[in-house]
């Protein structure tokens, strides 16, 4: 900012968010609102020309909610939010699913008229799709885990427990857990029980003995191992006992999960997803606790099964086209700076103006000498 400037007139001059496309999200995009539902609306806007000057271009807002920690949203609360251009191209090229339904949303689905930026976006959805599938996977995993009353990931974690005591494991045991690995996989004998190489914090592949969907890594002590065996027993023991009492939540997240595994499949064969999603009326027998949750859990299972494989056998692209998500921040970040500055610079209160669009010699290199 420059010397003298003032900050409270620099916010009264800022111009306002160009408003490229205001979507209507959430369970109406999907097909699957009931009257509980709340309304969701998502929007992408191009920041003010004093928000990209200030490097303040990225950025994710809440705008609206009328929901808060305390409670859950009812029909009669509206979740509104914000990225920015920046955010929302970095996030369709991340893989993130949210941001990718937005770009594939039918336009009767959109609030405004799409400004220009956003229709051309849509028209070039092709270059930000790519093999990042690991959110989606990753996803649809930890939901079939957390909420599933599988008796068999129940056994699992129990014969890890008992394989590692039988080992001598105690809660002191200081040997590395990896020494370990291969005995609990072959005494389990299960797809849940399995042995992962996984990158490490620094980046490097680890062995991880994967329990039921929790991670141990081989270099902690074997202790540690034993402890998220139990835990995952424990916590499988309850499932299995709650299943005729599921709530609304585990019905909720098991939708949730299973439209995210057939967007997902839909996605890697297609690098494109249907919406209205096109088995909505089974997806809401789901939502609604109308099927057995045995059964959801088992689709549930199969769905991440075969998430899995179609991400390994796709044929889109390795990676997205990055020149292009380069190009386009530029020139539609640099057009609308372009077009406010003068009107930005006019309205600063400064005790000597820069008059950088004027003087060519402030835009040249300097010619002071460092001795």
């Amino acid at each position: 900012m420059p010397s003298g400037t003032n900050p409270q007139a620099l916010d009264s001059i800022e111009m306002e968010n160009i408003v490229l496309a205001r979507i209507t999200h959430g369970s109406t995009l999907f097909g699957l609102s009931t009257p509980k539902s709340d309304k969701d609306y998502v929007s992408v806007v191009l920041p003010s020309a004093a928000q990209i000057l200030m490097s303040e271009g990225y950025f994710v807002t809440d705008e609206g909610s009328t929901s808060d920690s305390t409670r859950k949203n009812t029909s009669s609360d509206v979740d509104d939010k914000q990225f920015s251009l920046a955010t929302f191209l970095e996030l369709c090229a991340s893989g993130t699913l949210d941001s990718i339904e937005l770009l594939n949303a039918p336009l009767e689905y959109h609030v405004i008229e799409p400004h220009p930026l956003f229709l051309e976006l849509i028209a070039n959805k092709h270059r930000l799709v790519s093999r990042n599938f690991d959110k989606i996977v990753g996803f649809c995993s930890n939901q079939a885990v957390t909420y599933s009353p599988r008796k068999e990931r129940y056994l699992a974690a129990m014969a890890a427990r008992d394989a590692l005591l039988a080992l001598g494991v105690t809660e002191t045991t200081k040997t590395l857990a990896g020494e370990y690995f291969d005995r609990v996989v072959e005494a389990c004998g299960t797809d849940y029980v399995v042995v992962k190489n996984i990158p490490n914090a620094n980046g490097r592949d680890m062995l991880h003995l994967d329990i039921c969907g929790k991670m141990v890594p081989a270099s902690v002590h074997a202790s540690m191992a034993l402890a998220v065996a139990a835990s995952a027993s424990k916590r499988y023991g309850r499932r299995v006992k709650e299943v005729a009492n599921a709530t609304d939540h585990d019905w909720k997240s098991l939708s949730h999960a299973l439209r995210i595994a057939y967007e997902g499949i839909e996605y890697m064969q297609t690098g494109a997803v249907t919406l209205p999603v096109p088995n909505r009326a089974h997806l809401l027998d789901v939502k609604l606790g109308r099927l057995p949750l045995e059964q959801v859990a088992n689709e549930v299972d199969e769905a991440v099964k075969t998430l899995i494989v179609e991400s390994k056998r796709s044929t889109l692209p390795e990676t997205h086209d990055s020149q292009f998500v380069r190009e386009f921040v530029i020139s539609a970040y640099g057009r609308r700076v372009i077009a406010d500055f003068e009107d930005l610079e006019a309205d600063l209160e400064t005790r000597r103006p820069l008059k950088l669009s004027g003087d060519a010699a402030m835009l040249g290199p300097s010619k002071l000498t460092i001795r």
